[in-house]
């Protein structure tokens, strides 16, 4: 499985109750949620494969989403993330610095 930090910004409706399904399905790949609309996941596919499943979710032609891998041993550091995210990383990408 591939590390992956998924961002977007929903632009018109910030409501989370309208993407409802996006979120729904980052929980289904049990994602980790560090930021409002920050989620770090595992995923056994390309950027571009989890790009376009997490698209299929999105409403507005304007939203935007960023996928990036995270590579092993990824210089990284948190500051004021939700619970939990600092051991995401430490777990999966390696430890901060």
């Amino acid at each position: 499985m591939t590390s992956y930090l998924v961002t977007y910004d929903l632009v018109h409706n910030a409501s989370e109750s309208a993407y409802e399904e996006l979120i729904s399905d980052l929980r289904r790949l049990n994602g980790h949620r560090a930021q409002k609309s920050v989620w770090l996941v595992l995923y056994n596919g390309t950027a571009d494969a989890l790009t376009n499943r997490l698209h299929a979710h999105m409403h507005d032609k304007e939203d935007r989403l960023l996928v990036v891998e995270l590579k092993p041993n990824s210089s990284w550091e948190s500051e004021y993330c939700f619970q939990g995210t600092r051991d995401w990383l430490k777990s999966n990408v390696g430890e901060p610095g």
